[in-house]
This record gives structure tokens, C-alpha cells and sequence, in this order.
């Protein structure tokens, strides 16, 4: 056993050795199958390489090693970006062309069957390779480090003779504080407590011009802010490859060369840009409309044309009005609008916002769009039909997947390239045979959905994750992330919670009892307000049904109030503080502020004869004839009714008014009932008439 475990020991160390050292101008891509059959299968490639190739003589393969097979391909001076399709005969894996973003690095991971990539040997494989890469600035002369760099023509700063420049590109733009260690073929003193500040900042973000030793090969780095590193691990740059690196926040590898931003056209003086990507590279069609601050006149039906096209994507320069504040604008394609909702661009945040399909947020920091993220939190694409059976998209249950809910108390959960990143995880197990015919018959709509189970140990969980934030994944095991999404909740709530007790505010003899169902808030406190008094806070318990209750006294009566409740909100995907009247409410303030404590039994609230009051007799409800009336219509206009009254309820206390008088003559004709709308507060109307304005005559 000792001699097969050496020989085991020496054959595995043989097979990591076997890779040989990639060639200068050469890139490589890495190839593994599952199954470690690679007879056959050979590498088309094309753009930047000098290798002419013919599909049916692809590259062959020109090793192999640990990871599984490799091809070498030689590359033309100033390459980018290579296309490349690994097949056997008519046999693509995995099918779509792929492309290797030399601004990346020259060597390439990629799996069977996927067609995500990294570049770097055991990074995650989660950069998408569909998408064809962005041309760069060229990086400097890789042969040369001590040679004079060029000056790019987009108004790059010339790198100075031997010198490194590291670049970093924050999505935040927020560059406070952050510096750079160095060390290796440097000839700065660096202290960790004294790092490098930045020599510049650009469009392409912060850099530092880092001086080298003569006959400089490599310099070790870290951008920093005190201890937290970004994005953790030491990193080096190798001199023969360049002289300008650019580290993306949160990104394990860095690239060399600028980043893609300095080729862009700067923003003309007295415009704002908005920058617009799409994945799928399709803008034709799409333009943008625009209000507010700008002096274009643009319609719905004639939106802005592009612009132009830069490294983003395409873009809009809308001419602004001197000493603008606001600019609302809506990126869209006949009525489809992208991603839905208005969207603004205040000065005080800079004069270029950048949009990305089907996110609601306004960057006014350039995104990172070079990781594809699949999925979306904020659509609540999966249904939970009880309190432990979710329905799914049926895409999301594939062999091997691993189906997760993911759920976080302080709306913590964050969409990356790897999945959901956050909170707490609780498994999912597909259920065999999907909806049986009950739900099918509940939700009809869902039929062919796939049915997941919350496993049984995690089942105790889930009132509690219902109380935050939830999202569904489903992942395979290579890290192929399938799909994400935020969850609705209504039929869980519903199975948990069911009550039909009182609710508002309920009296025994004078003292109130003030309840509210609000089974996913986090707290709900009571905002009272009695006579004469500045509002106090209450606390308020919570049972299992999810009622919040506060019991009060003989004082409270008449007595103003409103809750406070802390809630995760689905439409922010945070978690919110509001101030909300009370649904219950059978009496409020003026223009709805506050709800007022009021016992409809208590005598003072009874009009004359209110008890006495007995409605005639319905023999069947096809003996209604109804009249449907206008609360505030019936006497607006009514020169019968009181200035004061008119518009209100008290106009129907008047029996010789005109609009009284034609109410008898209908009930007097045969009309059975009134139907009054709308009796509600309106909030766009102020019901302070003193503040209302009335047109000149």
C-alpha cells in the first residue's frame, strides 16, 4: 500500500506539472469534461490570432493537466479578444459562440456544458462568455517595461518611464481612504498605516503611478482602506504583460491594461448623458424621453435618438437648461419601457447616470456589467402556496440543482455573479408530480409550475423568515446559477395567520383596546396623541396570529393616533419605518393624519333618533332600484345649500334643499336606495378649504 500511494503521490504530481509555461503571445484555454474523454475534441477560433483555422481542422489539443485539456493560440500584436467554439466534428460544447477577453488575462477556465468562464485557475466560473468583450485602451508595449507608454488617444495621462500605474475602479465611486501597498521591484518605502495615496483620478476611476527598480519583472500590490482589502488576496503584476493594471472592486482578478471608460467621448459642457446597456446588445429602436430640466421639446411618440455608442453600451446627451437641477427620463421602445418606473438625475449627483436593462436603480457611477447576474430580487417571481409549498418557474428544478430559500431579517440579501449572497438559508425539495389538482384549482394560473417543499427540519423557521426578506435560488454544482428571485407571500400568511377576531379599536365600557393584524412586522408601536397633549409612543404586543395589541384607558377616548410600524417593504426591498393610520379607522383628522378613537355606540355620536331609526323591510333584493350619487357632487353647485355646507353631509340634513327635493320625488316615483361615492378622503384634494384656489373670472 505505501509503494501505490508514492507512485499515486508522484503520477498526481506529474499530471499538475504537466502543463507547460505559457508562451508569450499565446493565450490558452482550459477545457474540462466530466466524463475525461477529450479524443476528438479541437478548438475554432477567430478575431484576434494569427492561427488560420478551418472548422474541420480545428486546434488540437496541446496538453493536458490537472485540470483537464488545454489549447495554446498564438495571438496577433495588441490582441483583445479571441472567438472561440470547442467542438467534435458538428458537436459544439456547449453551443453558442464564446469569446475570451484578453483585457482579462491569457488564460481561460471553462467547464462542459456551461458557458461561463473565469480567469484564473479555481476562481468561480461566473463571467459570461456569450458576451463579446468591449475594445480597450491598448495597454503598453508588454516587451519593453522601461519604455516611454503611449498616450492614448482618449485623453489618457501618459505613464511616465518606469513607472507601474495600478488603476481601480470603484461601482460606488467612492475612493475616500483608499490607498496602495507595494512591495517587490518598487523603489517607494511603504509603510501598511502610511499607504500610497492616489496620484490621480479620471474616468477610468483612482490610479497610482507606482516608481519601479531598474530592470523591474514584478510588483506585488494591495489597494487598502486601513485593514479591509479589496478584494483581499496580494495580487502582481508581471511587467512582461504591461504597465497598467486596473483592479475592479470585489473582483478577484485584475485586468491589465485602462479600463474601457477612458475611451469614451467625454459629456459636452451644458448636457447630462445617460449611459444605457443592454446584455443582449440589441438598442435598436430604443430611445429616450426626457422632462423637466432640459431645453428639449421631446414627445412621447418622437423620444430622443442615440447619441452614440461607447464602452457602456449607447448613449443620450439631453441639452439641460443653465443652472439645472433635475432631469426625469424614461429609457423606452414604443410603449415598452426599460426598466418601468420614472427616473431622475439631480445635478447634485454629477451629469452622467447609467441605466442597466431591467434594474429600477440610477447609477451615477459606472455599473459593473462584465460578471452577467442571473436572476431578480425585486420581481417575486415565486408564488409560496402554503406555509411550506412554493411554486417555481419549472426551469429552476434541474437534475443536481440546489434549491435554496433564502431569507434575511434586515433585507440584507444581495444578487451576485455566484447567486444570493446574505442571510440565513433554508433548504427546498422538489415535490414529485408538481401541483396536485387542489392547488391546481386554487391557483389555475400556475399549473405547470414546479412545486418546492421547505424540508422538514426548517419548517419551524419559516413564520420568522416570513417577517423579512425572501428570495429562491436554484444553482447547479459547477456554480451555474439558474435563476433568483424575490417571493410572494400572501397564501403563506394566510395559512399561518388566519384571524377573525376584532380588530381597530374595540371598548369595554370606556376603555379602548386597539388591535392590528400586521403579521411580517418587525415592531408596531402606537403614536398617541390625547386633548391638549404632544404625541406619546405606546408599545404594542404581538401575538400568533400576528396581532399587535395595546390596551388603553378610560383617557384615551377622543384621543388622536396613528402606528408605527417597521416592515420589510417589497417594493424598496428594505426594511421601512412608516407612519399609517389606522385601516380600522371609523373616524379621522383632517386630510386623514390621524385616526381618532371614537365609540359609535357612545350616544354623543348618534344622531337624533339614530336608535329609533328602523329601515323598511326588504322582501327581495330585486325590489332595489339604485341611485348612484356623488357625495361631494349632490350640492356643490347648489345655491339652496349653505356656502359652508355645500359639498359635505351635512347638505343632506336639509329637506328644502333642491337637491333633497329631487330625492323625494325619486323615492316618491318608486326609487328604493342611494349608493354614495366616493365617501372616502381623496388625497390629491386638501380638505382645508382655506387653502383651496379658485380660477380668477
Amino acid at each position: 500500500m505505501k509503494k501505490m500511494a508514492t507512485l499515486l503521490t508522484v503520477a498526481l504530481a506529474a499530471l499538475a506539472a504537466a502543463q507547460s509555461a505559457l508562451p508569450a503571445n499565446t493565450a490558452r484555454v482550459h477545457y474540462q469534461r466530466a466524463d475525461g474523454n477529450y479524443a476528438g475534441w479541437g478548438l475554432h477560433v477567430w478575431e484576434d490570432t494569427t492561427a488560420t483555422v478551418e472548422w474541420t481542422k480545428p486546434l488540437t489539443q496541446s496538453g493536458k493537466d490537472d485540470w483537464g485539456a488545454y489549447y495554446d493560440i498564438p495571438l496577433k500584436p495588441g490582441a483583445q479578444k479571441v472567438g472561440f467554439i470547442v467542438h467534435k466534428g458538428d458537436d459544439k460544447d456547449p453551443g453558442a459562440d464564446l469569446w475570451f477577453d484578453l483585457n482579462k488575462g491569457r488564460e481561460l477556465f471553462l467547464k462542459s456544458g456551461s458557458t461561463n468562464v473565469a480567469y484564473a485557475k479555481g476562481a468561480a466560473l461566473n463571467v459570461d462568455a456569450t458576451k463579446q468583450p468591449v475594445a480597450q485602451a491598448a495597454p503598453a508595449t508588454p516587451s519593453a517595461p522601461a519604455a516611454p507608454a503611449t498616450t492614448a488617444a482618449t485623453g489618457n495621462t501618459p505613464i511616465p518611464q518606469n513607472v507601474l500605474r495600478v488603476r481601480y475602479v470603484r461601482p460606488d465611486g467612492k475612493y475616500d481612504g483608499w490607498g496602495l501597498h507595494v512591495w517587490e521591484d518598487t523603489t517607494a518605502q511603504v509603510e501598511w498605516a502610511k499607504p500610497l495615496a492616489p496620484t490621480g483620478m479620471d474616468a477610468g476611476g483612482a490610479y497610482w503611478d507606482v516608481p519601479l527598480k531598474a530592470g523591474a519583472a514584478k510588483v506585488g500590490f494591495i489597494v487598502h482602506k486601513g485593514d479591509e482589502k479589496d478584494p483581499g488576496a496580494d495580487m502582481f503584476a508581471d511587467l512582461s504583460k504591461g504597465r497598467e493594471v486596473t483592479v475592479t472592486s470585489g473582483k478577484a482578478e485584475f485586468a491589465y491594461g485602462a479600463p474601457a471608460a477612458l475611451s469614451d467621448p467625454p459629456v459636452p459642457a451644458g448636457f447630462a448623458r445617460i449611459n444605457y446597456f443592454r446584455p443582449d446588445g440589441k438598442y435598436d429602436g430604443w430611445g429616450l424621453h426626457a422632462w423637466e430640466d432640459t431645453t428639449a421639446a421631446v414627445e412621447w411618440s418622437k423620444p430622443l435618438a442615440q447619441t452614440g455608442t461607447n464602452s457602456f453600451g449607447v448613449y443620450w446627451d439631453v441639452p439641460m437648461k443653465t443652472d439645472w437641477k433635475k432631469l426625469g427620463f424614461i429609457v423606452h421602445k414604443g410603449d415598452e419601457k426599460d426598466p418601468g418606473p420614472d427616473m431622475t438625475l439631480t445635478a447634485d449627483r454629477g451629469n452622467q447616470a447609467w441605466v442597466v436593462s431591467g434594474k429600477p436603480e440610477v447609477y451615477t457611477t459606472r455599473p459593473d456589467t462584465s460578471v452577467r447576474q442571473v436572476g431578480d430580487l425585486m420581481r417575486a417571481q415565486a408564488i409560496m402556496l402554503s406555509r411550506d409549498l412554493i411554486a417555481v418557474k419549472p426551469e429552476l428544478v434541474q437534475p443536481g440543482a440546489f434549491l435554496t430559500l433564502h431569507a434575511a431579517k434586515d433585507a440584507g440579501l444581495k444578487l451576485t455573479a455566484a447567486g444570493v449572497d446574505g442571510g440565513d438559508s433554508l433548504t427546498l425539495e422538489p415535490v414529485d408530480g408538481g401541483l396536485n389538482a387542489a392547488l391546481k384549482a386554487k391557483a389555475p394560473y400556475l399549473a405547470n409550475y414546479a412545486l418546492l417543499r421547505v424540508r422538514a427540519e426548517d419548517r419551524a423557521r419559516i413564520p420568522e423568515a416570513l417577517r423579512g426578506q425572501l428570495a429562491v435560488s436554484s444553482v447547479l454544482p459547477d456554480g451555474t446559477v439558474l435563476d433568483a428571485t424575490g417571493v410572494q407571500t400572501a397564501w403563506a400568511l394566510d395559512d399561518l395567520y388566519t384571524y377573525s377576531g376584532p380588530l381597530g379599536v374595540t371598548w369595554q365600557g370606556s376603555v379602548p383596546t386597539v388591535r392590528l393584524w400586521a403579521p411580517t412586522a418587525q415592531d408596531v408601536k402606537l403614536r398617541l396623541s390625547t386633548s391638549g397633549n404632544a404625541e406619546t409612543t405606546v408599545p404594542m404586543t404581538r401575538d400568533a396570529q400576528g396581532v399587535w395589541t395595546a390596551k388603553g384607558t378610560a383617557a384615551w377616548k377622543g384621543a388622536q393616533y396613528r402606528y408605527e410600524v417597521k416592515v420589510f417593504a417589497p417594493s424598496t426591498g428594505k426594511i421601512e419605518t412608516n407612519l399609517v393610520t389606522d385601516p380600522y379607522s371609523v373616524a379621522l383628522t383632517r386630510n386623514s393624519t390621524r385616526s381618532v378613537m371614537v365609540d359609535l355606540n357612545d350616544a354623543a355620536q348618534k344622531p337624533q333618533g339614530w336608535d329609533a331609526l328602523k329601515k323598511p323591510a326588504l322582501r327581495s333584493a330585486s325590489d332595489l332600484s339604485f341611485y348612484e350619487l356623488h357625495l361631494r357632487d349632490f350640492s356643490a353647485a347648489d345655491a339652496s345649500v349653505p356656502a359652508a355646507q355645500r359639498g359635505t353631509y351635512l347638505a343632506f340634513t336639509l329637506p328644502g334643499s333642491n337637491g333633497n327635493k329631487h330625492l323625494k320625488a325619486l323615492a316618491d316615483a318608486g326609487l328604493k336606495a342611494v349608493h354614495l361615492l366616493p365617501t372616502f378622503d381623496i388625497a390629491t384634494i386638501n380638505e382645508d378649504k382655506g387653502q383651496w384656489k379658485t380660477p380668477a373670472t
